[in-house]
């Protein structure tokens, strides 16, 4: 729904229930490294419930890693519903 939701509240999600997962496939990834930087992009299909609302079909998905510590840490986590085709 375009919500920008902190790592509080996504952290309290899933220790509260608030945020349940019933099935997650992540397809066509891709990864490029750019020396500390990492960009992952795929696509996600997924049914899910978070903060009340069900959540069903797929996304394409960006996530940013950074290399710190030599651990890779996400730093940009996101997500844009990929419309159903129109029926005809």
């Amino acid at each position: 729904n375009g919500t920008a939701l902190t790592k509080a509240v996504i952290m309290d999600g899933w220790t509260s229930g608030k945020i349940k997962v019933a099935s997650l496939e992540v397809l066509d990834i891709k990864v490029r490294i750019y020396g500390h930087t990492a960009i992952v992009t795929g696509i996600e299909t997924s049914k899910a419930a978070m903060m009340g609302a069900n959540y069903l079909g797929k996304t394409r998905l960006t996530r940013i890693f950074v290399k710190r510590g030599g651990k890779w840490e996400c730093v940009l986590f996101q997500s844009t519903r990929i419309a159903e085709p129109a029926k005809q």
